[in-house]
């Protein structure tokens, strides 16, 4: 989650916790989230979970997780 600026930058969103946990709830494993999300993304535990935090698109399209 996040919003994505006009040079690829990836930039926080509010409710981070609360988004951490709704995509737990609906079958996620991976979530990329903006490296600026700070305490909301690395103080939520959130069991089969796998958060990688980007600073850009590239870094996002670096964490996309492979099968």
């Amino acid at each position: 989650f996040g919003e994505v600026g006009l040079a690829g930058e990836i930039r926080n969103v509010n409710a981070a916790a609360r988004r951490l946990s709704e995509a737990v709830r609906m079958g996620f494993t991976h979530a990329i989230c903006p490296a600026d999300s700070g305490s909301a993304t690395r103080n939520t535990p959130v069991a089969g979970l796998t958060i990688a935090e980007v600073a850009d698109v590239r870094d996002a399209l670096a964490a996309l997780p492979t099968n």
